[in-house]
């Protein structure tokens, strides 16, 4: 598992969505063309503990660590920042916090 963040409030509520419609909860990857631009893919942490780091860091306090099945080397390309940038759509996990 790798990582990701998301819009806490509208995570949930794409999730909850998903829940209804038997669909998906996925992140986009990479897309030549996603609302008229090309779309580098969703950031992509290899530890939990970078992707707090990144948000505390950005102060992106109404944002969440989600979790991501998806590989670090197979499915993210390197962005030279802290965090790569998602090749394929993969699924997102919600992680224990929110399951209690």
């Amino acid at each position: 598992m790798i990582y990701t963040l998301g819009h806490t409030e509208s995570y949930l509520e794409y999730y909850n969505e998903c829940l209804k419609n038997d669909s998906k909860f996925l992140k986009l990857g990479k897309k030549e063309m996603y609302e008229g631009k090309p779309y580098p893919g969703g950031y992509a942490f290899k530890t939990l503990n970078e992707a707090l780091q990144y948000l505390e860091n950005q102060k992106m306090y109404d944002y969440t660590v989600f979790g991501l099945l998806a590989d670090w080397i197979k499915d993210t390309e390197n962005t030279g920042e802290i965090y790569n940038n998602l090749l394929f759509d993969s699924e997102i996990v919600i992680l224990d916090k929110f399951n209690n």
